[in-house]
């Protein structure tokens, strides 16, 4: 039949079909897994280990300690007007969780990072590509 000469046993649009070809997969699986440490054995463990005769010629010694190169951050940068931010001239009015009015001293929970006119520099109908005047 025209099928052997293809390596097709079964037609593929059946359930026996899939079963054979998930078992042959999975037999191809192991008999890799089996032969890989003898093809591929010598490169498990560090670099130094399999190429020691190379490893002179891979690693420049004039070149600078990577440590040097790296940059320090700076200081976080603080926006300016969070700086101005002074306290209420007024009394925190009384409430139950007493949280009107309250400020946190840590940078991190502060909503206005970018200022209170800051706009976004994108939006959903750029990035699609639609016209303005499109309903979402």
């Amino acid at each position: 039949m025209a099928a052997e000469g293809l390596g097709r046993e079964q037609p593929l649009n059946n359930q026996v079909a899939q079963d054979f070809i998930w078992r042959s997969h999975c037999e191809q699986e192991t008999r890799v897994a089996k032969s890989y440490d003898l093809r591929y054995g010598f490169l498990r463990g560090p670099i130094s280990k399999f190429a020691q005769d190379d490893l002179d010629e891979i690693i420049d010694k004039n070149r600078p300690d990577w440590r040097t190169m790296v940059q320090k951050p700076k200081n976080e940068h603080q926006n300016s007007f969070l700086n101005k931010i002074l306290p209420s001239p007024q009394p925190v009015p009384q409430t139950t969780s007493g949280m009107i009015g309250w400020r946190c001293s840590n940078s991190d929970y502060w909503l206005e990072r970018y200022g209170p006119y800051t706009k976004g520099k994108c939006d959903i109908y750029r990035q699609l590509k639609w016209p303005r005047n499109s309903n979402l």
